[in-house]
């Protein structure tokens, strides 16, 4: 059977034809494990608004042109029985939400303002009215249903010839059970839960293919029940999950997992942040800079957050409280260098006011190759360190599909760190004195691994 235009874009997620109709197979996206369409549905589906997704100003999702073409289907499981009340979500595969330099998180009512929605009726039938805005990446149908993994519908953006009247087959799933609790494991009734398929910044997210970053547009909210119950969607891959209370003033602290299982939220008092900043020249107070927070462990970090700055402070943000845990609060903009804070939650009841200097940084550009080879590794990863007021610094490198990468932030005197990618055994950068030449590339050269 010929392949309707419309499926040109699932080649790569295996679209196949049944004779009583089509179902996709999961299929695992790379190394960062995650499966594009083995993500199984959910019982309750709610978002923060029971009319539907809206904006920030209470605005309904803009509706597509008038002529836009539609798309329509119907749902049925292994046993020929219609799928009731799933729910999809149709977005485009913009470059804002995709590509990390763009916007390197994707926010729940951001991405509701450029997604439609619809559910199946009794029969299984579902039915968009209207198309999200074009793409020149294509679009991305998510379908979810509480028996059943959810499948993903990568479509063509050079064809408007989509689905009308499919018929489409989705296989079973075991269902979940999340719990939202307090301290003393009794239920939180309306929390809000918030699950994603992928962690909100995955690392090399450019270089990724793009079945793995449509995967990060699938995003679903609960709201717990009187039992503190609610249904997060398994997940082949790994997942990540926050939990809120009203204004914020309980929430969890996210839950990074397998995606399989039960999952317990456990919601804590939180404390509230803020600070200003202190610029060393009038010149960078028009820096678009942020508040980076989260719990600090060890040499890494668990990010909670983002603060944007505004007439030189920042905040009031509200964290998820524990006593013993040290937080970390990182100044993060372009041509700036990069500063931290560490500290303990203050009392109960106390806010906690920061200061951060802000200093002009530099730009270290690097070139990771294959000492045997000489060809460019396109995965591999600069790690670079200096201490700042006492306290170790860590900046990565972002990595670029040409590969060459980029470390910001650097401050003047001597920096150094290491350097590795998948296969290959790490190497030690040696000390680097910053500045340097506005056109200089570090080379560093990996040995492969035994």
């Amino acid at each position: 059977m010929e392949r309707p235009a419309w499926l040109q874009g699932l080649g790569r997620i295996r679209g196949e034809f049944w004779p009583r109709g089509k179902r996709l197979h999961a299929v695992a996206a790379g190394a960062a494990g995650v499966l594009l369409a083995a993500l199984a549905g959910v019982v309750r589906l709610e978002s923060d608004d029971p009319e539907g997704p809206a904006d920030p100003d209470g605005a309904p999702a803009e509706a597509a042109e008038p002529d836009a073409p539609s798309l329509s289907g119907r749902l049925i499981g292994y046993t020929g029985r219609p799928v009731i009340g799933a729910q999809l979500t149709w977005t485009p595969l913009l470059r804002s939400v995709l590509d990390p330099r763009e916007d390197p998180r994707i926010e729940v009512k951001a991405l509701a303002r450029v997604t439609q929605r619809a559910r199946s009726d009794a029969e299984g039938q579902f039915r968009f009215d209207s198309a999200p805005e074009p793409s020149d990446l294509g679009t991305v149908v998510w379908i979810t249903s509480p028996e059943h993994e959810a499948t993903a519908l990568l479509l063509d953006p050079q064809s408007s010839d989509w689905p009308d009247g499919e018929l489409f087959t989705l296989a079973d799933a075991p269902r979940r059970r999340g719990r939202a609790l307090d301290l003393a494991a009794q239920p939180v009734a309306n929390a809000v839960v918030v699950q994603r398929a992928v962690e909100p910044a995955p690392p090399g997210l450019a270089s990724l293919p793009l079945e793995v970053r449509a995967a990060r547009l699938l995003v679903r909210t609960y709201i717990s029940d009187v039992e503190g119950r609610f249904a997060p969607a398994p997940l082949a891959g790994r997942e990540h999950c926050t939990a809120r209370l009203g204004d914020g003033e309980r929430s969890a602290m996210p839950i990074r997992g397998s995606g399989r299982g039960d999952l317990d939220l456990v919601l804590l008092p939180t404390f509230v942040a803020g600070g200003s900043l202190d610029y060393t020249s009038p010149s960078l107070a028009g820096v678009q800079a942020q508040i980076v927070f989260g719990r600090a462990q060890g040499d890494g970090f668990e990010e909670l957050g983002r603060a944007a700055i505004e007439d030189g402070r920042w905040g009031p943000a509200r964290l998820p409280r524990t006593p013993r845990d040290a937080y970390l609060f990182r100044l993060d903009g372009p041509g700036l260098v990069r500063t931290e804070v560490r500290t303990r939650a203050p009392a109960l009841g106390a806010e906690l006011e920061l200061s951060h200097t802000v200093r002009a940084g530099f730009d270290l550009w690097f070139q990771v190759t294959d000492f045997e080879q000489g060809t460019l590794l396109p995965g591999a990863e600069v790690v670079l360190s200096w201490d700042e007021d006492g306290s170790g610094v860590t900046a990565r490198g972002t990595p670029r599909n040409d590969g060459y990468l980029l470390v910001r932030g650097c401050p003047p005197g001597r920096v150094a760190g290491s350097a590795r990618c998948p296969g290959f055994e790490a190497a030690a950068v040696a000390p680097i004195e910053v500045p340097q030449s506005p056109a200089a590339v570090i080379a560093v050269r990996l040995q492969r691994a035994d």
